[in-house]
């Protein structure tokens, strides 16, 4: 719905083809989510006691989820936005045709499939390095063992480096996805990774320093009995049968 802000003469062009966004949702999106799935388990796991397993759709999880879907989204939209109409001339630059599938790249639709592609190349980019920082939704992406899991590390970068033959391969390009090569574009593909980064970076760090203080107004009745014990003590937590 969004993509149809961008038209001229009443007829929309959209920022992603229909091709490309099934990949994304598909392709691109499966072997991470399913290498995220064998994840290895956190040391500290234990150590984090059942009470804070009590719910799944925790308002961080929501957060997590919708906040960090819009800001990606937005990036790629931007950057769509500042080809076609900061770049060069808007609506001046969409013609109707340039929806056409399998026909290639036609006369006139050359800003277009710029725009696309850079869009395309954010999204897709962005999309890899969010699924290595869903590793941790509360660690900083600095401080990830990244090689703890080996098939998330390679199935991201594979897929990362999947966008150059896609932008470049003759005929894939212009007739499959309705996209062409960029090249300055790349300064904003990878100036909205940096930004995802310090974004995220941000988020984190608020996260970290909201759950550390709410753990130090938290009443924790094992760090009362070590007070009045002088003595260390560690909890095992079991399960009655």
């Amino acid at each position: 719905m969004i993509g149809l802000a961008f038209r001229r003469d009443g007829v929309a062009v959209y920022p992603i083809s229909p091709v490309t966004a099934l990949l994304i949702n598909t392709i691109s999106a499966g072997p991470p989510a399913l290498a995220l799935g064998i994840e290895p388990t956190a040391h500290d796991a234990m150590d984090i006691g059942p009470e804070s397993f009590q719910s799944i759709f925790t308002a961080s999880w929501y957060l997590d989820t919708i906040g960090y879907g819009i800001f990606m989204g937005a990036q790629t939209l931007a950057n769509f936005v500042i080809v076609q109409y900061g770049r060069h001339n808007g609506a001046a630059d969409i013609y109707p045709r340039c929806n056409d599938h399998m026909v290639g790249l036609q006369e006139g639709c050359e800003v277009v499939f710029q725009a696309r592609g850079t869009a395309f190349a954010t999204l897709q980019i962005i999309l890899m390095v969010h699924a290595i920082t869903c590793k941790n939704l509360n660690r900083s992406f600095f401080q990830m063992n990244l090689r703890d899991n080996t098939l998330l590390l390679w199935s991201a970068t594979c897929l990362a480096l999947l966008a150059f033959p896609l932008l470049y391969i003759p005929e894939v390009n212009h007739r499959v996805f309705q996209i062409t090569g960029i090249s300055w574009h790349w300064g904003l593909v990878f100036g909205q990774l940096i930004l995802y980064l310090v974004v995220t970076e941000l988020y984190k760090m608020t996260k970290r320093s909201y759950y550390r203080k709410r753990a130090e107004k938290t009443i924790n009745p094992i760090k009362e009995m070590e007070k009045r014990t002088g003595k260390k003590l560690h909890v095992a937590y079991t399960m009655d049968v």
